[in-house]
């Protein structure tokens, strides 16, 4: 309860609230961009995907790029709040070429996974292939990222039986990126202003190693 009326004071007061945050978060994250792979559940509450939409402006606002998979649910959400700032700092990670097509926005940047050197247009029938096609998505997104916020569907659960989530969970632990589980955080209570604050954290943790920064590709 005590997250939903801080969204929704947010949504009230936006100015006043981004300068909230500008003054408290922005300025250790600015000055060198990132991509920060941002997934999730399909079906979240509303009161969730408002946090995944903060979170997609909130990185844009600090110059980083949101990388996602165009799924439904959290993926959508993290691309809208994002898409909202620029959507040229949005990179869409695609099984195929047309997946949820009606999503990509102008300036977007759709990046296709291929399948022994091919790339499927439109959803394939057979089932083997279609799942190799998600996996390889999964894997684009986690090759992109420095950072991958998550927001599965349950918390205090490790990866199996959190679908395309738990894959990209699994490979990103896998190459030791840094994770951020929304699900955990805002399970324990957390206000909307310590979950921007683990992220800052986070990101300055990143910044501040020797890992360049930039695609894993």
């Amino acid at each position: 309860e005590k997250l939903w009326a801080e969204l929704l004071f947010m949504h009230e007061v936006p100015d006043r609230m981004k300068r909230h945050l500008d003054n408290t978060f922005g300025e250790n994250t600015r000055h060198q961009p990132l991509y920060v792979g941002c997934v999730g559940a399909r079906v979240l509450a509303e009161p969730q995907l408002e946090v995944c939409k903060f979170v997609g402006r909130y990185l844009v606002n600090q110059g980083h790029c949101v990388v996602s998979g165009n799924a439904a649910g959290a993926d959508f959400a993290f691309a809208s709040g994002a898409n909202s700032i620029d959507p040229r700092q949005v990179i869409l990670c695609l099984p195929w070429l047309n997946h949820n097509k009606q999503q990509i926005w102008p300036g977007n940047a759709p990046q296709v996974t291929t399948l022994e050197n091919k790339i499927y247009a439109e959803e394939p029938k057979e089932y083997d292939i279609r799942v190799k096609l998600l996996h390889g998505r999964n894997t684009d997104i986690v090759n992109w990222s420095k950072v991958l916020i998550a927001f599965p569907q349950h918390s205090g659960r490790g990866y199996e039986g959190l679908g395309g989530t738990g894959d990209t969970l699994k490979k990103a632990k896998a190459k030791n990126i840094p994770i951020i589980r929304l699900d955990e955080l805002t399970a324990s209570g957390g206000s909307l202003v310590q979950l921007i604050q683990k992220v800052k954290n986070e990101l300055v943790e990143v910044l501040s190693n020797d890992r360049p920064i930039g695609s894993n590709i």
